[in-house]
């Protein structure tokens, strides 16, 4: 069955063929490992939620990049081929 379960206080995915993939212990804020479903599924919601509503840093970063004008070789159809070569 696919979807997430509690089981051990491990928070699993089940995917297809029934391949499993396991998380480690779910820990409260204050770091005391969850035992219930509903209090290792409420943990990972707020996880989520919090993960997904916070800046990210990436994106931060972009701003304080700076832009530098130069010419940059071309990359010739040979050294293409060479390099292909190489991969095999």
């Amino acid at each position: 069955m696919l979807g997430w379960t509690v089981r051990r206080e491990r928070l699993i995915y089940t995917g297809w063929r029934g391949r499993e993939i396991e998380m480690g212990r779910t820990c409260s804020r204050d770091g005391n490992v969850l035992t219930g479903a509903r209090s290792v599924m409420g943990r990972w919601k707020e996880y989520f939620e919090e993960l997904m509503n916070e800046e990210n840093e990436r994106e931060r970063r972009v701003e304080e990049v700076t832009v530098v004008n130069q010419e940059v070789a071309k990359i010739s159809k040979d050294e293409v081929r060479r390099s292909l070569k190489r991969m095999k």
